[in-house]
């Protein structure tokens, strides 16, 4: 990145390096819906008045649910092992 500029600026080799994979469409399609949940969820969760904690709680339980389901999808598409996993999941503080 260059410094000393109004807006920072990536250089193509620099992007170059990042781990992009591209999934199929129906991988995509997976991870959109989850995503749509997630938003969707968050949005009750937000409207909801602070008297309904019982709600919130179904609600923040389905959004950890539908996240481990998310984390798994992106899991497949980058071929992540169980000890990857594993890796990622401790350095998360998730195990």
């Amino acid at each position: 990145m260059k410094e000393g500029r109004t807006f920072p600026q990536v250089e193509i080799d620099t992007i170059n390096k990042l781990s992009i994979k591209l999934s199929q469409p129906l991988n995509q399609e997976k991870v959109i819906k989850l995503v749509d949940k997630i938003r969707l969820l968050n949005n009750n969760l937000n409207e909801s008045s602070e008297k309904q904690t019982s709600k919130k709680d179904k609600i923040k339980i389905e959004i950890m649910g539908i996240d481990r389901e998310l984390d798994e999808e992106v899991y497949k598409i980058y071929e992540i092992t169980d000890k990857e996993k594993e890796t990622i999941k401790k350095s998360f503080g998730i195990l």
